[in-house]
């Protein structure tokens, strides 16, 4: 299981997620769509799920996956919007940005617990807190490099 978070880890660092808008977005969604795959094959190790459990278990984690995707989407959109924004003296701009930003994040808490809610309820509760830890580091690993990825927005007036 190292060597596949490993693997993981390399494709996450080894590439840019976040690209300023210059024809690079089909290379991103190629990228997303090679890590998507990854992920899953990575959480299917990690869980080591019976077959009964599996049965119960994959169909929720195709539809967390579908609403984490779209989220990820919104996310895309405005951390490529952030490099625009690192010199803009304009508050409302960085305010926007800002505000969509806090409205992802409490957007994925509430999509995290609601299928946190649901495994839990269809299979042992250990099993729905295990996927929820496997989905918090490899969310921690992709957050570090969009992190890096992202150039803070400047003080006013430097």
């Amino acid at each position: 299981m190292k060597k596949l978070i490993l693997i993981f880890a390399l494709l996450v660092f080894g590439f840019g997620i976040v690209a300023a808008d210059d024809g690079t977005d089909d290379f991103i969604e190629l990228l997303r769509s090679d890590l998507r795959a990854d992920k899953q094959a990575l959480v299917e190790i990690a869980m080591d799920l019976t077959k009964a459990d599996a049965e119960i278990f994959w169909p929720i984690y195709r539809k967390y996956e579908t609403e984490r995707t779209a989220l990820g989407d919104r996310t895309i959109e405005v951390l490529k919007a952030f490099p625009g924004a690192v010199n803009v003296t304009e508050t409302t701009t960085v305010a926007m940005l800002g505000d969509e930003w806090m409205k992802i994040q409490e957007d994925r808490v509430k999509m995290t617990k609601k299928y946190y809610k649901q495994a839990a309820k269809k299979l042992a509760p250990r099993v729905a807190v295990r996927w929820m830890q496997v989905e918090h580091r490899i969310s921690l690993l992709i957050n570090l490099q969009l992190a890096a990825d992202v150039p803070l927005v400047k003080p006013l007036g430097r």
